[in-house]
């Protein structure tokens, strides 16, 4: 009897466990329909296609996903087309574009899976035996830390682009620089030949 009235009391665990069930049976529904819903807003065929796969959280469908970009943003310039710099440059950004929604298709899937855990450790919270809250806290630590580097990972991304953007500008500019020094060379000729 000290067991469970002192000790394990089951009137506080019964409370405890209906208290569980009513916070996840109000929020859990709540929260699943947010996480679902469909933002597309894409109207014309071309750019549905292309949100389809980005937003499908799916990995195996990366060259459906390279295609369908290649298709609505077209190819890198060809060498009649651009300078070998913009061509490079085009190419660099495409593949910058291409590696981070890649990246974010997978940081999709990974967040239902981490959803997925998170009802998981609800249901055993709902149904744990008295002393086993350690065991769902170390569940809920490593759920969170594996949360943590999914965003440092989106953050790597971002820190990629950002990067690449900075050396875009500063390719052009050194593209300005030789432009400039070239008609310099022209205006300097011409003005000699007079």
């Amino acid at each position: 009897k000290l067991q469970q009235v002192t000790v394990w009391p089951q009137q506080l665990i019964k409370q405890t466990r209906t208290q569980i069930a009513a916070i996840i049976g109000k929020y859990r529904n709540l929260m699943t329909s947010m996480v679902r819903t469909d933002l597309k807003s894409a109207t014309l065929a071309a750019p549905q296609a292309f949100e389809s796969l980005v937003c499908d959280h799916h990995i195996n469908n990366f060259s459906d996903l390279t295609a369908a970009y290649g298709d609505l943003y077209g190819l890198a310039p060809t060498t009649t087309e651009a300078s070998s710099t913009q061509r490079t440059i085009s190419d660099v950004d495409d593949a910058l574009v291409l590696d981070s929604l890649k990246l974010l298709k997978a940081s999709d899937l990974a967040s239902d899976i981490e959803n997925r855990s998170a009802d998981s450790i609800e249901n055993a919270a709902a149904q744990a035996a008295p002393g086993s809250a350690a065991f769902l806290t170390a569940a809920a630590i490593v759920s969170g830390i594996s949360s943590h580097a999914l965003t440092q990972k989106m953050l790597a991304a971002e820190l990629r682009q950002e990067a690449a953007g900075l050396a875009q500008r500063n390719t052009l500019r050194k593209e300005n620089v030789n432009n400039t020094t070239e008609l310099r060379g022209v205006l300097v000729n011409l003005l000699q030949h007079q």
